[in-house]
């Protein structure tokens, strides 16, 4: 953003910049935009309030923690043979 906003101060445009629409896409607003935009929150709430350690699913230990007693034992040797 820096160099962008330097770039412009040393060579500022002649004329202003107009961006033309071309009307190639419709822009009108969808009636019920507002109501599933509210249900796609409330989901991404309720997944993230469900998997999270306050939520349903809970445990002791994290995957990490699990991934790394499985392989504890495991020297490098075996590891890379496999």
């Amino acid at each position: 953003m820096l160099l962008m906003w330097a770039i412009v101060k040393k060579n500022p445009r002649l004329e202003d910049f107009i961006l033309y629409d071309a009307k190639a896409v419709d822009m009108t607003p969808w009636k019920n935009g507002k109501i599933w935009a509210t249900v796609t929150l409330l989901v991404m709430v309720a997944a993230y309030v469900i998997f999270s350690p306050m939520g349903f699913v809970k445990s002791e230990t994290s995957t990490f923690e699990r991934y790394q007693a499985n392989h504890a034992s495991t020297s490098v040797t075996e590891t890379v043979q496999e």
